[in-house]
């Protein structure tokens, strides 16, 4: 399952179909910036075999040379990409394809390859791919997907967490 409701927070636990949902994703990109040179990666959380996320694919092009943004612009409009700005050293160009209006799929990070925003994405997924957090990692996701109910918050704003929603995925209780 892929997609998420724009303003809603919600966690899934991990699914093995998103790694092959990415490889997809990865060849529709490349064949749309045939010619540009790029490289293109799968990052956050749905790019952690194990980890639980938000289930919307991050994709971080990285572009290794000095390319217009209206050639990306239009390159991922023939994909189904919206344009929502430019975030700088937060994320570079964003961009956001949905399946149905509001219900957002895809995320890609448009930024200099080999810059601190590529190398921080990479970095940050590499470690909880191959680190020792592996491990506690996944003890935290048990924890978390088998509590049968959060505790409340004890500042009084509303449970802390996720909350099974009605067809048993997770959401943040807040929402």
């Amino acid at each position: 399952m892929l997609g998420l409701r724009y303003g809603t927070v919600m966690v899934v636990p991990y699914r093995p179909e998103w790694a092959q949902a990415f490889l997809e994703e990865r060849g529709r990109l490349q064949q749309a910036l045939q010619g540009i040179p790029s490289q293109i990666e799968h990052i956050g959380g749905t790019a952690v075999p194990g980890l639980s996320a938000k289930p919307i694919l991050d994709i971080s092009v990285g572009l290794s040379a000095v390319v217009p943004l209206d050639t990306i612009l239009t390159a991922l409009a023939r994909l189904d990409y919206e344009y929502r700005g430019d975030a700088g050293e937060q994320g570079g160009h964003i961009f956001v394809r949905e399946s149905a209006p509001l219900i957002r799929t895809h995320h890609v990070h448009v930024v200099e390859l080999d810059g601190p925003q590529w190398k921080a994405y990479l970095e940050l997924r590499d470690f909880l791919r191959w680190s020792e957090a592996a491990g506690a990692r996944r003890l935290m996701n048990e924890f978390f997907f088998s509590a049968p109910q959060l505790k409340r918050s004890p500042l009084g704003g509303g449970n802390v967490g996720a909350q099974p929603a009605s067809d048993g995925r997770h959401e943040d209780a807040s929402n």
